[in-house]
């Protein structure tokens, strides 16, 4: 399978994939239109396990910033089972930046056998469990013993995209210095093949070193691309498209296991994911 982007090696490290693409359900907003002379910008809001088509509508709060700064609330949201649908007014021209803020999650886990499971009610025929213990990444809360060892942590999930109206604008690209951010180092409306996209990752307004950053795009394997010291990452790409760009902080191999944990969660960890488009 050819891949659809490469990094450059000057900024940070490619590292391919050695598993099938996960098939854990993946979160991403993604709007109708990245480029628009239209007065409305619809975005969908869903979970999925084939891009870009929806599965499980997400909820959280969402947010709109104006090409001025202005940074309100989005109240014209509906939300449906496969997908969740906001409604954003373009007044003025300039890019907009569309944020969900999804609620923190907490999880449960529980030390069994020497592996971390998930603690969780089971999905199988008549509310019993798919698979032997041994052979799964959950427990339920009946298989539990009285006095098994449990932690809980707790995630948080930021998802992102933008939309441009007329003409491109920079305003939005500001960060706020608070968590989990990724600062563009160009406005997303200009993302083309022959320049690639170029970033910053940073927590708190601190750039992120060694922090692995995965992209992916519909029917390709992912990739994963490691930031330098200064949290930067450069990735060119081979084809146009839509891609979605994922970070997972702290860094965590285990976070899409299907057999469990050998190691516990973090009590805290921060996701941000952000759609962007590439043009020829």
């Amino acid at each position: 399978m050819a891949c659809s982007l490469k990094l450059s090696s000057t900024s940070a490290t490619l590292l391919f994939l050695t598993s099938s693409i996960a098939m854990a359900h993946t979160p991403y907003i993604l709007p109708y239109h990245f480029d628009t002379n239209k007065d409305i910008a619809t975005i969908q809001a869903s979970a999925t396990e084939d891009f870009f088509i929806p599965d499980h509508g997400i909820s959280g709060d969402f947010f709109v910033t104006s090409p001025a700064g202005v940074t309100t609330p989005i109240t014209d949201v509906t939300s449906l089972k496969e997908v969740t649908l906001a409604q954003v007014p373009l007044a003025e021209n300039g890019t907009y930046r569309i944020t969900l803020k999804a609620k923190p999650r907490m999880s449960k886990f529980a030390h069994v056998d020497g592996r971390w499971l998930s603690v969780r009610p089971a999905h199988g025929a008549g509310g019993k469990p798919k698979g032997a213990q041994s052979e799964r990444g959950y427990v339920t809360p009946e298989e539990l013993a009285s006095d098994a060892k449990m932690i809980e942590s707790t995630s948080t999930r930021t998802l992102e995209t933008f939309v441009t109206k007329a003409r491109g604008s920079d305003k939005v690209l500001k960060i706020s210095g608070k968590g989990l951010e990724v600062k563009l180092n160009q406005n997303p409306s200009s993302i083309f093949l022959d320049q690639g996209l170029e970033f910053d990752v940073l927590f708190d307004g601190k750039p992120i070193k060694n922090q692995i950053v995965e992209i992916e795009q519909a029917g390709k394997a992912p990739l994963e691309l490691k930031s330098d010291d200064k949290g930067h990452v450069k990735a060119t790409f081979t084809q146009a498209g839509t891609y979605l760009l994922e970070v997972n902080y702290p860094n965590d191999p285990e976070s899409h296991s299907e057999k469990g944990r050998t190691t516990p969660p973090q009590a805290t960890s921060y996701n941000y994911g952000l759609t962007f488009g590439v043009s020829q």
